[in-house]
């Protein structure tokens, strides 16, 4: 997990686990990023709440590694 508070910028890199058949959530404070966020992703999905900060990801198990980055819009 790295974060760079100059550039806004948040990566999320983790192992998949066959056993764990979950979703990720991770919180994303509007404050950081007022102006909304894109996100980038290895594979899968995502599912962005504003009003509980929360950014879901729906991955797939076709990766054994997953990553997750988030930037400012613009």
């Amino acid at each position: 997990m790295r974060s760079d508070l100059s550039t806004r910028t948040f990566e999320f890199e983790f192992k998949h686990d066959p056993t764990v058949i979950a979703l990720t959530e991770i919180f994303v404070p509007n404050h950081q990023y007022p102006d909304h966020y894109e996100v980038e992703l290895s594979d899968g999905s995502n599912q962005v709440n504003r009003q509980t900060q929360t950014l879901i990801v729906y991955h797939t198990s076709d990766r054994e590694v997953h990553t997750v980055r988030i930037t400012p819009v613009g």
